[in-house]
């Protein structure tokens, strides 16, 4: 199912600031978006509601990744690694942060950031006027 892709204030501002091949993948990523949804994306996919149960803060990120319809893409930036030799999950150090809103028809992109550790994005990254 097709979505409708929308970028964030922040993340629109900063776009133009990241190296080409960064913008390559994220264009992609936005085009497979609105022709397929989330279906088929070679990279690892996550709802942001998924924090290890170590976390001393989980249940203030569960409820604020929650809250704001978090999910985290695996985009291949730099490159795609493998979990494992034997897996066919592909990883990656950055991850694009986007809101998956109720009803599966619109997505928002809001930040671009380092998975190691991962930080959910701030309120403010979120807003589109």
């Amino acid at each position: 199912m097709a979505l409708t892709v929308e970028l964030s204030d922040f993340f629109s501002a900063n776009f133009s600031q990241f190296p080409h091949d960064d913008k390559v993948k994220i264009a992609l990523f936005i085009k497979h978006c609105q022709a397929n949804g989330l279906n088929g994306l070679p990279g690892k996919l996550k709802p942001s509601t998924d924090v290890p149960g170590t976390d001393p803060d989980y249940y203030t990120k569960v409820q604020y990744a929650r809250d704001n319809y978090l999910w985290h893409y695996h985009i291949g930036i730099p490159d795609y690694e493998k979990l494992n030799p034997f897996s066919k999950v592909l990883t990656s150090r950055y991850v694009l942060h986007f809101q998956r809103f109720p009803g599966n028809k619109v997505i928002r992109i809001v930040d671009l950031d380092d998975h190691r550790p991962m930080t959910l994005p701030k309120r403010e990254y979120m807003i589109k006027t």
